[in-house]
Protein backbone atom coordinates (compact mmCIF):
# COMPACT_ATOMS: atom_id res chain seq x y z
CA UNK A 1 0.00 0.00 0.00
CA UNK A 2 1.54 3.13 -0.68
CA UNK A 3 1.99 5.71 2.27
CA UNK A 4 -0.09 8.95 2.02
CA UNK A 5 1.06 12.47 3.26
CA UNK A 6 -1.70 11.73 5.49
CA UNK A 7 -0.25 8.78 7.04
CA UNK A 8 3.06 10.31 8.29
CA UNK A 9 1.06 12.77 10.19
CA UNK A 10 -1.59 10.77 12.02
CA UNK A 11 0.71 8.07 12.30
CA UNK A 12 3.07 11.07 14.35
CA UNK A 13 -0.15 11.64 16.55
CA UNK A 14 -0.66 8.42 17.12
CA UNK A 15 3.08 7.49 18.62
CA UNK A 16 2.63 10.50 20.82
CA UNK A 17 -0.34 8.25 22.39
CA UNK A 18 1.39 5.09 22.51
CA UNK A 19 4.46 6.60 24.07
CA UNK A 20 2.05 8.22 26.83
CA UNK A 21 0.39 5.49 27.53
CA UNK A 22 3.94 3.41 28.04
CA UNK A 23 2.24 0.11 28.41
CA UNK A 24 -1.45 0.66 29.68
CA UNK A 25 -3.88 -1.02 27.64
CA UNK A 26 -4.51 0.69 24.82
CA UNK A 27 -7.02 0.39 22.31
CA UNK A 28 -7.70 2.72 18.43
CA UNK A 29 -9.94 1.82 16.26
CA UNK A 30 -10.84 3.84 13.30
CA UNK A 31 -14.76 5.08 13.36
CA UNK A 32 -17.39 5.15 10.96
CA UNK A 33 -15.18 5.00 7.99
CA UNK A 34 -13.59 8.34 7.68
CA UNK A 35 -9.86 9.28 7.98
CA UNK A 36 -9.19 10.84 10.78
CA UNK A 37 -11.78 9.98 13.28
CA UNK A 38 -10.51 7.53 15.13
CA UNK A 39 -12.18 6.42 18.99
CA UNK A 40 -9.47 5.47 21.79
CA UNK A 41 -10.13 3.19 24.29
CA UNK A 42 -13.70 3.03 23.03
CA UNK A 43 -14.93 6.18 24.47
CA UNK A 44 -12.75 8.71 23.15
CA UNK A 45 -13.17 10.10 20.00
CA UNK A 46 -10.43 12.49 18.46
CA UNK A 47 -10.42 13.97 14.74
CA UNK A 48 -6.92 14.37 13.80
CA UNK A 49 -6.58 16.93 10.70
CA UNK A 50 -3.27 18.12 9.63
CA UNK A 51 -0.83 21.09 7.73
CA UNK A 52 1.94 20.03 6.18
CA UNK A 53 3.76 23.73 6.96
CA UNK A 54 6.00 24.24 9.50
CA UNK A 55 5.23 27.65 9.71
CA UNK A 56 2.69 29.59 12.17
CA UNK A 57 -0.23 30.09 11.41
CA UNK A 58 -1.99 26.94 10.65
CA UNK A 59 -5.32 27.19 9.39
CA UNK A 60 -7.60 24.10 9.65
CA UNK A 61 -11.03 23.95 7.26
CA UNK A 62 -14.26 21.79 8.32
CA UNK A 63 -16.21 20.48 5.69
CA UNK A 64 -20.25 20.42 6.54
CA UNK A 65 -19.30 17.15 6.45
CA UNK A 66 -17.09 17.04 9.31
CA UNK A 67 -18.95 19.86 11.24
CA UNK A 68 -21.68 17.17 11.37
CA UNK A 69 -19.84 14.59 12.54
CA UNK A 70 -18.54 16.73 15.64
CA UNK A 71 -22.15 17.79 16.31
CA UNK A 72 -23.29 14.46 15.97
CA UNK A 73 -20.41 13.04 18.41
CA UNK A 74 -21.15 16.04 20.96
CA UNK A 75 -25.12 15.37 21.13
CA UNK A 76 -24.23 11.86 21.56
CA UNK A 77 -22.18 13.55 25.04
CA UNK A 78 -19.48 11.29 23.88
CA UNK A 79 -16.00 12.58 24.63
CA UNK A 80 -14.59 14.55 21.61
CA UNK A 81 -11.36 16.20 20.97
CA UNK A 82 -9.84 17.88 17.93
CA UNK A 83 -6.39 16.65 17.11
CA UNK A 84 -4.51 19.59 15.05
CA UNK A 85 -1.48 18.75 13.68
CA UNK A 86 0.93 21.65 12.73
CA UNK A 87 3.05 20.34 10.33
CA UNK A 88 5.97 18.88 12.28
CA UNK A 89 6.28 21.43 14.81
CA UNK A 90 3.57 20.69 17.54
CA UNK A 91 0.17 19.00 17.79
CA UNK A 92 -2.71 21.23 19.31
CA UNK A 93 -5.73 19.01 21.21
CA UNK A 94 -9.26 21.02 21.98
CA UNK A 95 -11.16 19.68 24.12
CA UNK A 96 -15.31 20.21 23.79
CA UNK A 97 -15.91 23.30 25.46
CA UNK A 98 -12.71 24.78 23.27
CA UNK A 99 -13.96 23.05 20.43
CA UNK A 100 -17.65 24.89 20.67
CA UNK A 101 -16.22 27.83 21.62
CA UNK A 102 -14.18 28.50 18.35
CA UNK A 103 -16.85 26.96 15.97
CA UNK A 104 -20.31 26.62 15.38
CA UNK A 105 -20.94 22.58 15.14
CA UNK A 106 -24.64 23.87 14.02
CA UNK A 107 -23.56 25.99 11.35
CA UNK A 108 -24.57 25.05 7.30
CA UNK A 109 -21.49 26.58 6.02
CA UNK A 110 -17.89 25.61 6.19
CA UNK A 111 -16.14 26.48 9.53
CA UNK A 112 -12.52 26.99 10.18
CA UNK A 113 -9.84 26.79 12.98
CA UNK A 114 -6.46 28.93 13.22
CA UNK A 115 -3.78 27.73 15.31
CA UNK A 116 -0.28 30.41 15.46
CA UNK A 117 2.64 30.34 17.91
CA UNK A 118 5.41 32.23 18.12
CA UNK A 119 8.78 30.46 18.09
CA UNK A 120 9.18 28.45 21.98
CA UNK A 121 5.66 30.05 22.76
CA UNK A 122 2.08 28.42 23.91
CA UNK A 123 -0.57 27.83 20.69
CA UNK A 124 -3.13 30.58 20.13
CA UNK A 125 -6.71 29.98 18.76
CA UNK A 126 -9.15 31.30 16.45
CA UNK A 127 -11.97 30.25 15.23
CA UNK A 128 -15.11 31.20 12.48
CA UNK A 129 -16.82 31.51 15.59
CA UNK A 130 -14.67 33.38 18.22
CA UNK A 131 -11.17 33.11 19.70
CA UNK A 132 -9.89 31.55 22.89
CA UNK A 133 -8.91 33.73 25.15
CA UNK A 134 -5.96 31.60 27.09
CA UNK A 135 -3.58 29.68 25.35
CA UNK A 136 -3.18 26.32 24.89
CA UNK A 137 -0.15 24.30 25.83
CA UNK A 138 2.21 22.53 23.47
CA UNK A 139 2.55 19.79 26.09
CA UNK A 140 -1.37 19.54 26.38
CA UNK A 141 -1.23 16.54 24.03
CA UNK A 142 -1.46 13.74 24.66
CA UNK A 143 -1.86 14.27 27.92
CA UNK A 144 -5.29 15.75 27.83
CA UNK A 145 -7.18 12.93 26.27
CA UNK A 146 -6.61 11.18 29.08
CA UNK A 147 -7.18 13.66 31.70
CA UNK A 148 -11.29 13.95 31.42
CA UNK A 149 -13.46 15.03 33.89
CA UNK A 150 -16.87 17.19 34.06
CA UNK A 151 -17.96 18.41 30.64
CA UNK A 152 -14.48 17.50 28.95
CA UNK A 153 -13.76 20.71 30.49
CA UNK A 154 -9.82 21.18 31.54
CA UNK A 155 -9.75 22.85 34.78
CA UNK A 156 -7.01 25.67 34.15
Amino acid sequence: MKIQEQDLFHGAAITQIVEFVNGNDLSITKAENKFGHYIINNRIHIVMKYRSNNRSPWRFGFSLNEIGLINATLKEKRDIFLVLICGSTTICVLNRAEIEECINVLSDIEQWISVSSKYGSSLWINGSKAKIQYSIRHNDYPRKLFEIGDDNIEKR
